[in-house]
């Protein structure tokens, strides 16, 4: 697995690894800021609460939107900067 490049959110201005194809926070494409999924307050699996910072599930440690895997319109697919 590649090493982590850090950069801002075009939508929430979080700070976010390039890797994932959306912010964990907002749900936006990190190369354009379009919204790309339905924030979601509580983790399907399991039923706790996601962090709004991170958008990690406290119980089992998933990511939200971790199921979106094409590509954004725009190209950006995760993992392309850096």
């Amino acid at each position: 697995m590649s090493q982590p490049y850090f950069i801002e959110c075009p939508g929430c201005l979080a700070t976010v690894d390039s890797r994932n194809p959306v912010c964990a926070g907002c749900g936006r494409c990190l190369g354009c800021g379009r919204l790309r999924a339905e924030v979601y307050q509580v983790c399907p699996q399991c039923q706790v609460k996601i962090c709004q910072c991170c958008g990690r599930c406290a119980a089992c440690g998933k990511v939200r939107y971790s199921a979106i895997r094409l590509p954004c319109e725009c190209g950006f697919a995760g993992g392309e900067i850096g």
